[in-house]
């Protein structure tokens, strides 16, 4: 079975389960599995070889009732998908608007509504 790994991924399942394994000391199994003292150390306090789920833990769209609305504000690289997110999830794209106080990001404040 393949094995699907995020983009900054270091170790393996199988390189966590040696790592769990291994008896030497912090740096020189780091040294070994070519990865930082930390990361030996994280996957030692674990007793699964599994990555850990990312990101939000639930989504905009079942937190606000309907006829609510969602105030969104950021930089440009959080907001970049803001319209094709709120089309995806049925949102209505009520406001945007975007501003910039230092000439060097870009702000943006969308305001959307759950019809």
């Amino acid at each position: 079975m393949a094995q699907l790994l995020h983009a900054n991924a270091t170790t393996t399942q199988a390189t966590r389960r040696a790592i769990q394994a291994n008896q030497e000391s912090l740096n020189k199994a780091a040294k070994r599995f070519n990865v930082n003292w930390k990361t030996i150390d994280r996957w030692r306090k674990r007793d699964f070889v599994e990555d850990l789920p990312m990101g939000p833990k639930h989504t905009i769209c079942f937190t606000v009732k309907r006829g609510g609305w969602i105030l969104i504000f950021g930089h440009t690289l959080a907001c970049l998908q803001i319209n094709y997110w709120a089309v995806a999830l049925g949102l209505e794209l009520v406001s945007c608007v975007s501003s910039r106080p230092r000439q060097q990001e870009l702000f943006q404040f969308y305001i959307l509504y759950r019809p």
